[in-house]
């Protein structure tokens, strides 16, 4: 039904019941490794990625573009094996998107990381996040995320990610949680200290049909300290 915006569609349908409370595709994209940032040194990420949704609608599949993303954030190693790090994201949303909802979305989260195993194989991420248009309407979320990086050479890296949010309050449904998967790559001429990082995923709510597809490219780059702590 062409009349119909993207965002009535997707409430229509009760499309993850998030668009009505966060007016945009959670954050699924990580651009990053199992690794932490080395303690006393800093890092630097700017990434751009974009959302897009299919759904059945009418016993029609529809799909479109849900939000197109800018972001940038700064990490700190604490101690060996654990960093934090501060986002940031730009959500903007299409035209008839913006419209209703009277303008684009934010997004901002404190993360703290511990990686384990031999070369940092793998690490749990500790997300609080926060959509909002303004700091008086926010959506909390607690989104944990299992980073697994089982191949690291110079300069190329894979890493593979889990992820499920737990929302807390707001307008979302007691009990609604959102599980996304990810897969991403580091290039470069040295990897550990700074990359381009492609990456897909998706993102679902499980016992809804629709599904976000995701992709982005993110930079990554350390700063500060010596390159040999670790």
């Amino acid at each position: 039904m062409k009349h119909l915006s993207l965002f009535s569609r997707l409430l229509a349908v009760g499309f993850f019941a998030l668009m009505l409370a966060v007016g945009c595709a959670p954050i699924n994209s990580t651009f990053e490794t199992a690794s932490t940032v080395p303690k006393g040194r800093g890092e630097f990420r700017g990434n751009f990625s974009y959302y897009r949704y299919t759904e059945k609608y009418q016993g029609n599949r529809e799909s479109g573009t849900a939000n197109t993303n800018l972001g940038i954030g700064i990490g700190m190693g604490l101690v060996k094996n654990v960093d934090l790090k501060l986002r940031y994201e730009l959500l903007v949303l299409p035209k008839d998107t913006r419209d209703e909802l009277g303008g684009n979305g934010h997004f901002l989260s404190l993360a703290p990381k511990v990686s384990f195993g031999q070369e940092q194989i793998a690490a749990l991420k500790l997300p609080i996040g926060a959509y909002f248009s303004d700091f008086e309407d926010a959506q909390w979320v607690f989104s944990p995320q299992l980073l697994v990086t089982p191949v690291r050479k110079p300069n190329f890296d894979f890493t593979m990610t889990g992820k499920m949010d737990f929302w807390l309050g707001g307008d979302v449904d007691e009990g609604t949680q959102t599980v996304g998967f990810t897969i991403g790559a580091g290039l470069g001429k040295n990897v550990a200290q700074s990359a381009f990082r492609p990456e897909i995923g998706f993102l679902f709510n499980p016992g809804e049909s629709g599904v976000y597809l995701t992709v982005g490219v993110g930079y990554t780059a350390l700063f500060g300290g010596k390159k040999a702590d670790k």
